[in-house]
C-alpha cells in the first residue's frame, strides 16, 4: 500500500525528473520514456514506495536518466511542479501506468493546458483526459505512436489480423486478451505489458480518513470541514459542535454526520434522522437541515444510485467517499477530492480535537 501522506513526497519526485529533463534540453517524449522506465515508477506500478527510503531526490534522477551526479535541484513551483502534480492524481485515480497516462495525455499537451486548467477544480482535467481515453482505443494509440499498421503489427507478433481488429475496437477485448498474446503485444510495441491491464495494483492505504473514527468529535469536524472546504454554503454557516446532542448548529441551521461501512444501508438512518430532527427544527426555529454521510469502507461508489436521497426532508445531504464528493438536493453534482486536501482536512480535524484525540490512539 501506499501512504497517503507520501503522495506530496512523491509528486515533488516526479516534478524533480521532469524539470531535470526539460532543463537539460531532453525532448518531452523522452522525458516520458525516462520516466515510465524509472525505478520509481516501477514500485509504484506495484503499490510500493521504498524508493522514498532508499534514495533522494537526486539519486532518483542519476538513476532515471543514468547522469554520474547532479548538482541543482529545483524548488521553485513552476507550471512543471502542476503538470506533475495532475500526473499523480491521474495515476491513482485511473489505476493505470504511467505509460499510459502519458499516451493519452502527452508532457506537451498538458502544458498548453495549463494556462486554462490550472486554477480550476482536478475533475476538469480528469473530463477531458476521459474524452481522450473513449475517443481512440487503447491499441490504436500504440499502434499510432510506433507508426505500425494491424497488418505489419500482425507480421510481428503472429496474432492474426482479425484479432487485433477485436482487440482494437474495445479496450475491455483488449484486457481479456491471452497473457501469451499480451505478451507478444508489449514485445512488438515495446511497452510493459501491464499498459494492457485493466487495473494495476497502485493502491494508497485504505480510506484517507477513518483513522480513530470511533472519536465523534474528530469524525464530526472532519465531516464539516470537507463540506465547508468544497461548498461556501456550509463555510458561511458559522456552525457550532454541540457534545451532548453530537451536532453542529449556526443560528438556523443544523448539520449532522453519519459514518457508515455500507452505504447500502444507509436509507434507514437517514429516515431515521430525518424524523428525529424535524420534530427538533420546529422546537428550535431551525430551518434548514444538512446531512453528512461518510462511506469510509468505499473505494469511490461506483455506480451507487443516490436518487432516493433527493427525496428526503434535508435541505442537502453531502456523500463523502474516498475520491469524491456529492452534493445531493434537486440535483445530483460532485467534486474530485485531490490528495493533498485530505492531508489537510485530516490534520485541521485533529488540531480542532486536540488533547481528546490522543485518547484514541
Amino acid at each position: 500500500m501506499i501512504k497517503v501522506e507520501n503522495i506530496e513526497a512523491i509528486t515533488r519526485r516526479l516534478y524533480y525528473l521532469i524539470e531535470y529533463g526539460v532543463r537539460n534540453n531532453y525532448s518531452l517524449g523522452s522525458i516520458e520514456e525516462f520516466v515510465a522506465l524509472s525505478d520509481m515508477f516501477k514500485q509504484l506500478e506495484n503499490g510500493e514506495e521504498n524508493f522514498l527510503n532508499i534514495r533522494n531526490s537526486a539519486e532518483e534522477i542519476e538513476e532515471t536518466y543514468r547522469v554520474d551526479s547532479i548538482d541543482f535541484l529545483s524548488e521553485e513551483k513552476t507550471d512543471l511542479y502542476w503538470v506533475s502534480q495532475t500526473y499523480i492524481y491521474l495515476f491513482f485515480k485511473y489505476r493505470k501506468p504511467i505509460s499510459y497516462i502519458f499516451l493519452y495525455l502527452p508532457i506537451e499537451d498538458l502544458l498548453k493546458m495549463y494556462r486554462i486548467f490550472h486554477e480550476l477544480d482536478i475533475s476538469y482535467v480528469y473530463e477531458n483526459f476521459d474524452k481522450r481515453v473513449e475517443a481512440t482505443s487503447l491499441l490504436k494509440m500504440l499502434i499510432n505512436k510506433r507508426d505500425l499498421s494491424i497488418n505489419k503489427l500482425s507480421q510481428l507478433t503472429g496474432i492474426s489480423e482479425s484479432t487485433l481488429i477485436f482487440y482494437s475496437k474495445k479496450d475491455s477485448s483488449l484486457y481479456n486478451a491471452s497473457n501469451h498474446n499480451i505478451y507478444r503485444l508489449s514485445i512488438a510495441l515495446r511497452v510493459n505489458s501491464n499498459i494492457f491491464y485493466e487495473h494495476i495494483m497502485n493502491y494508497t492505504e485504505s480510506s484517507n480518513y477513518n483513522i480513530n473514527k470511533s472519536n465523534p468529535k474528530y469524525r464530526n469536524y472532519l465531516g464539516l470541514y470537507y463540506v465547508s472546504y468544497f461548498f461556501k454554503e456550509i463555510a458561511e454557516k458559522n456552525f457550532k459542535y454541540d457534545k451532548d446532542e453530537d451536532v453542529f448548529k449556526s443560528e438556523d441551521s443544523l448539520l449532522k454526520v453519519l459514518w457508515t461501512d455500507n452505504f447500502l444501508t444507509v436509507d434507514n438512518d437517514v429516515v431515521e434522522l430525518e424524523k428525529k430532527y424535524s420534530n427538533y427544527m420546529k422546537d428550535k426555529d431551525i430551518i434548514n437541515l444538512y446531512l453528512v454521510i461518510f462511506e469510509f469502507n468505499s473505494m469511490g461508489l461506483g455506480d451507487i444510485d443516490l436518487t432516493p436521497l433527493q427525496n428526503s426532508g434535508f435541505k442537502k445531504i453531502f456523500v463523502i467517499c474516498e475520491d469524491k464528493i456529492f452534493k445531493v438536493n434537486s440535483t445530483i453534482t460532485k467534486k474530485e477530492i485531490p490528495y493533498f486536501v485530505h492531508k489537510n482536512l485530516i490534520n485541521r480535524a485533529k488540531e480542532e480535537v486536540g488533547n481528546d484525540f490522543a485518547m484514541f490512539n
